[in-house]
């Protein structure tokens, strides 16, 4: 039988009702009234499952002919549209053309999605 994870269940109910992180050492209330000190562990948890949830996008260049993937930005953009906007300003009008062989991906950060792809000529 698999058991709970209760730092996962706190963290995720706690990102659900509150946009801060809690300090370790703070007093948190819990389901049930109940009062718990945040603990490093619970503090990352609550850390990680507020940035899993933020969608950041990145944009990668596929090379065909080396068969690599390069992540071009430094920092992630917090939108499509910006990541996009980005891409365009960075191969301007070698940006989807028909016989490009490369490609450029707009990838989420966290699951790995490709939510916007172009050719590069």
């Amino acid at each position: 039988m698999k058991g709970i994870d209760v730092t996962s269940v706190i963290a995720k109910t706690w990102v659900d009702k509150y946009d801060t992180i809690p300090k370790v050492g703070d007093r948190i209330e819990v389901r049930g009234g109940s009062d718990i000190t945040v603990t490093k562990h619970l503090h990352n948890a609550i850390a990680m499952e507020k940035a899993r949830r933020e969608i950041i996008y990145d944009v990668y260049h596929w090379d065909t002919f080396d068969n690599e993937t390069i992540k071009i930005n430094t920092k992630g953009f917090k939108t499509i549209e910006a990541a996009e906007k980005f891409a365009h300003k960075h191969y301007g009008d070698r940006l989807d053309r028909p016989n490009g062989a490369d490609r450029v991906d707009i990838v989420e950060r966290y699951r790995g999605k490709i939510v916007r792809s172009f050719t590069v000529g």
